[in-house]
């Protein structure tokens, strides 16, 4: 992708020419990256980015009161909301 605009709701490519949307979703994935703080590999630090990567964190947030997500992302923030949905701080 060369360029967006929103406005007229166009993507240009190098190759692929133009192509017209009416949404449009940038995905342009990522890596987990490790905290570099002391204690960051204790047990209850998780980190995921795939949906199998997630099973362990929904089986600790069974058992937690308080939760800390370090970082921003959609999925944090997905994550914080079935958080508070389920009344864990």
């Amino acid at each position: 992708v060369l360029s967006v605009d929103p406005e007229q709701k166009i993507v240009k490519t190098d190759h692929a020419g133009e192509f017209h949307f009416e949404q449009l979703l940038i995905a342009t994935g990522c890596s987990p990256r490790k905290i570099d703080i002391p204690g960051n590999h204790l047990t209850g630090i998780h980190y995921f980015k795939t949906i199998l990567d997630a099973e362990p964190v929904i089986q600790a947030i069974k058992k937690a009161r308080n939760v800390i997500i370090f970082g921003g992302s959609f999925v944090g923030i997905e994550i914080a909301s079935l958080l508070i949905k389920n009344n864990i701080e």
